[in-house]
């Protein structure tokens, strides 16, 4: 869609900042590793914000952007992520 209507991508990224994409490409890894190592603290990762799981948290989040669509959110699969996951989905964020 973005592309027929020629809408650029919101550029989220400060100078030099690569995405996991960018990480897994230069090295010749998988994405896998590149967020195993994010997510062990072996390499640093811009984060907007932490969160708790609970309702409050994720409504307060959203409500820090001005246009909630832009929001990406990423999260672990099992009984903790599907709830806020599905909350998220319901107010807007992808």
């Amino acid at each position: 869609m973005r592309h027929y209507h020629q809408i650029p991508q919101p550029n989220l990224l400060k100078d030099g900042e690569l995405t996991v994409t960018e990480v897994a490409r230069r090295l010749w890894i998988g994405h896998a590793s590149v967020i195993h190592w994010i997510a062990r603290g072996w390499l640093s990762a811009g984060v907007v914000d932490k969160i708790f799981a609970y309702d409050d948290s994720v409504r307060r989040l959203v409500k820090r952007f001005e246009d909630s669509r832009l929001l990406r959110a990423g999260y672990e699969a099992g009984p903790i992520g599907y709830d806020p996951c599905h909350l998220l989905g319901s107010i807007g964020a992808n």
